[in-house]
């Protein structure tokens, strides 16, 4: 069975930071993974952009290269970036765009509608870390875009509220929405784990599954809460949902 880890990231030792970045990463390479995950068993994975490199996508792009058809690309460029260019990015295995939009990201909401049409031309998504205030607040714009849209859900972003998750679900159900779901650090997180579940029991096609590695909850545990709040059976099918979405 194919499991795919929707969401990790790269950091290499030395390597220049951008102007934007809030803090040093520890380095986190391709092999530091693979002993994290080697219980796990993930055959695919999706590398994320850092907010640490900005738009300087290159060391996603030798790890991308190093994995070759097990991983696929989620980048940062600038909004002026030609279709060439991203047609290249393509050829590389990248299918989206990463839009942090806390501080220290480096895409605004004005970039996002360019980058939508962009996006939409070679099949990519657009992956937004975003509040649960800016997901309200942005909802019309989000809905009209032409672009696949993946929100990260975790407890750093996204509350637990009632209407946050309705509207998750009824962007889910208009089919151009994906939920990304990553474990909360804390074990002990009745409130979140019952947001997921409701998520996860209204879509689970819609919902793909991110280890959000080097963070703190790791790869083994991210998936053993999976399988906790969705059920064995479910959490196998939403590990694999991924290779629909950016196969």
């Amino acid at each position: 069975m194919a499991i795919w880890d929707a969401g990790i990231h790269i950091y290499r030792q030395g390597w220049p930071l951008a102007p934007t970045a809030l803090s040093k990463p520890d380095a986190a390479s391709l092999e530091d993974y693979r002993r994290a995950s080697e219980a796990v068993g993930t055959t695919h994975v999706v590398l994320s952009q850092p907010t640490a490199y900005g738009f300087d996508n290159t060391v996603l792009l030798d790890a991308l290269h190093t994995c070759g058809d097990r991983a696929r690309g989620i980048v940062v460029v600038p909004p002026d970036t030609p279709p060439s260019s991203l047609l290249a990015l393509h050829q590389q295995g990248v299918r989206g765009v990463r839009f942090m939009m806390f501080p220290g990201g480096v895409l605004s909401w004005h970039d996002v509608s360019s980058l939508a049409a962009k996006a939409a031309d070679l099949n990519w998504v657009l992956k937004f870390q975003i509040t649960a205030g800016q997901f309200v607040r942005h909802a019309d714009l989000l809905a009209s875009l032409p672009a696949r849209l993946v929100i990260d859900v975790y407890p750093a972003t996204l509350d637990r509220s009632d209407e946050t998750a309705a509207r998750l679900i009824a962007a889910m159900a208009a089919g151009r929405t994906w939920i990304s779901l990553s474990a909360p650090a804390d074990d002990q997180d009745p409130k979140f784990d019952e947001m997921a579940r409701r998520l996860i029991l209204a879509n689970a096609a819609r919902c793909i599954w991110a280890s959000n590695w080097p963070g703190s909850t790791g790869v083994q545990h991210g998936l053993a809460w999976l399988n906790k709040v969705a059920g064995p059976d479910i959490a196998d099918r939403i590990v694999q949902n991924a290779s629909d979405l950016l196969g």
